[in-house]
């Protein structure tokens, strides 16, 4: 998620995504491997210096200790930014965690990229909002299973969302459930 929606085509050439009705997501390529592959490997953090850093890497003579922290401030500092960036368009996620961020392999930009939104909900219409179920990685997400108090209503029509999300946003602050599952990654 880069803030803002993916392009939207109609009708045909290659077919990757289809949607009802011929409508294709067309997404730039960003890069094949998540965090998660990352962490698995056994040089984890330091296997991340060059893919975050890029041309600015820390010099491989300092302490590996002092790296390593880097390395780590760098994932949650760009984990964060990308779900602001998502929570500054009113969507929230809800299924933070390294499975879903992609490692960058583009030379500018964002290097960590928020990927699979499929439980992610739209809080200024109400897309993917019921507030009796959440969809959510236990391990991650924070001990209220919910985006939203169960004493939310459900979604009003879209005006009324789009009227309403601001008042939602302000006084049940749904972006910490992003924010609570950057720090859980951290632990």
């Amino acid at each position: 998620w880069r803030g803002s929606p993916p392009r939207v085509s109609r009708g045909g050439g290659e077919r990757q995504g289809d949607t009802e009705k011929g409508r294709l997501l067309v997404w730039r390529y960003e890069g094949s491997k998540t965090l998660e592959e990352y962490v698995q490997a056994s040089d984890f953090p330091l296997n991340l210096e060059d893919p975050l850093f890029r041309a600015r890497a820390p010099s491989k003579e300092a302490d590996v200790e002092k790296r390593s922290a880097a390395v780590l401030r760098e994932v949650v500092r760009s984990a964060l930014q990308a779900a602001k960036a998502m929570h500054s368009g009113g969507v929230v996620h809800r299924d933070v965690k390294p499975a879903n961020m992609i490692i960058s392999e583009r030379d500018s930009g964002p290097t960590i990229l928020l990927a699979d939104l499929g439980a992610a909900v739209d809080l200024r219409n109400g897309y993917n909002f019921n507030p009796d179920e959440g969809l959510l990685d236990p391990r991650y997400a924070p001990p209220e299973q919910y985006v939203l108090p169960q004493t939310v209503p459900r979604a009003p029509p879209a005006l009324s969302a789009v009227l309403g999300s601001p008042f939602i946003w302000a006084q049940y602050a749904p972006g910490k459930f992003d924010t609570y599952a950057v720090g859980m990654m951290l632990l």
